[in-house]
C-alpha cells in the first residue's frame, strides 16, 4: 500500500467552528491532502502556532478536532473515528 500523500491535492480548509455554546472558535491553519493510493482517504492537518507556553494546548486542539467532526464538514465526513 502506498501511504504517501498527493501534494497536488493539498487544500487549505476553514479553521473556524461553532462550539456547542454557539461561540466561534478559530484555529490557526487546517490543511487536507489525499493519499496517492486512490483509496479516497485523506489526512487532515491542524496547526496551532504558539509564541508562549500554553498548558491547555492539548485540550484546545482536542476541542478543535471534536468541532471539526461535529461540523459535518465534508472534508471531515469520511474520517475514521478511533
Amino acid at each position: 500500500m502506498d501511504c504517501r500523500l498527493d501534494c497536488a491535492t493539498l487544500r487549505e480548509l476553514s479553521a473556524s467552528w461553532a462550539a456547542a455554546d454557539a461561540e466561534q472558535r478559530h484555529g490557526d491553519a487546517v490543511w487536507r491532502a489525499q493519499y496517492r493510493d486512490r483509496s479516497g482517504r485523506s489526512l487532515v492537518l491542524l496547526f496551532e502556532f504558539q509564541s508562549t507556553v500554553d498548558r491547555d494546548m492539548a485540550a484546545r486542539v482536542l476541542e478543535y478536532q471534536s468541532m471539526a467532526f461535529d461540523s459535518r464538514d465534508p472534508a471531515c465526513a469520511a474520517l475514521p473515528v478511533p
